[in-house]
């Protein structure tokens, strides 16, 4: 059963999932494409979370092409392993040209569901599939809960 938080409006009582956001800034300038362009260690707080929301967020649009994002989970077999990492997206995160934000896009992402879960020490990697021209400033947004 997930956390649940107790939100009180009006008297009211309502319980809302338990959220905890996780936001970086991957690119501080115009946007390029390639893996690795950010890198967000799973604390301990997060054991056993599920990715449940993604977005991203543009501070200058493209004015040619739309900007498509993927995020990559890498998880160790053992403490001396290196990463295998998997998509956490089946439907990329994109940001239509002469767009600011995902929340509008045409297509929204979808989280793969067999790779969405969090284990303490795995890494989420942000990767560049489509940069677009003029876009600067990529922010991306990950909301996990637990299950």
């Amino acid at each position: 059963m997930p956390e649940m938080l107790q939100l009180i409006r009006g008297g009211i009582k309502t319980a809302i999932p338990n959220l905890s956001g996780m936001s970086a800034m991957v690119v501080s300038g115009d946007l390029s494409t390639g893996d690795g362009k950010a890198y967000i260690r799973i604390g301990p707080k997060m054991q056993g979370h599920n990715i449940v929301t993604v977005a991203a967020a543009l501070t200058a649009p493209s004015t040619s092409g739309s900007p498509t994002i993927q995020i990559a989970r890498g998880r160790q077999a053992a403490p001396g392993s290196a990463h295998a990492w998997v998509d956490v997206l089946s439907t990329r995160i994109t940001i239509d040209q002469g767009e600011y934000d995902s929340k509008d896009a045409a297509a929204p992402a979808v989280i793969d569901t067999a790779n969405d879960d969090l284990l303490t020490g795995d890494l989420l990697r942000i990767d560049v599939d489509v940069a677009g021209t003029g876009a600067k400033n990529l922010i991306i947004t990950i909301e996990t809960q637990r299950p």
